[in-house]
């Protein structure tokens, strides 16, 4: 009489792995996701009860794909223009901007001030604003396609308010 294989190593290791990988983050998944597919594999192939590697298998190709969604979404977002904003608001302020070719521009402003530039997602979006006079108010903010998006506020001599953000990630 032959004795049958009841084990279940290969899958409760493949288990394990996938869900180890689901709660990385996404820079550190590559290597238990392929290990977890690996003893998968192995698991449905040697292992006597398949149940372990069946479900860590789903989990994997399931997590798996929906990484790579997310990754091709994140490449596309950073290549998209976005219509950036910036506006400040106060009484007498200096202003610096990161402008359309990367390059800090500094203005002055009295009450409201607005400037639009184009930027790629991975550009960075950046606004300053700083009192000039006395102990008053001044706030910025960063629009993305006519959405608010970062808002800042400074009270006080020459205080500074600051916002920023990469587009592609909001």
């Amino acid at each position: 009489m032959e004795k049958q294989n009841k084990s279940i190593t290969f899958g409760i290791i493949a288990l394990v792995l996938a869900i180890f990988s689901v709660s990385l983050p996404k820079f550190y998944i590559t290597i238990p996701i392929i290990l977890g597919l690996i003893f998968s594999f192995i698991g449905i192939l040697k292992d006597g009860k398949k149940w372990a590697a069946i479900i860590a298998l789903f989990i994997l190709v399931l997590f798996g794909a929906m990484d790579l969604m997310d990754q091709s979404k994140t490449a596309e977002a950073k290549e998209k223009t976005y219509q950036i904003t910036y506006k400040v608001s106060g009484a007498s302020f200096d202003v610096g901007y990161n402008n359309a070719t990367g390059g800090m521009d500094h203005e002055k402003g009295r009450n409201y001030w607005e400037k639009k530039v184009t930027l790629k997602g991975t550009d960075f979006a950046y606004i300053t604003g700083q009192n000039t006079e006395g102990s008053k108010r001044v706030t910025v903010n960063i629009y993305i396609d006519e959405v608010l998006i970062k808002t800042a506020t400074s009270s006080g001599e020459y205080s500074i308010a600051d916002a920023n953000c990469y587009p592609y990630k909001q």
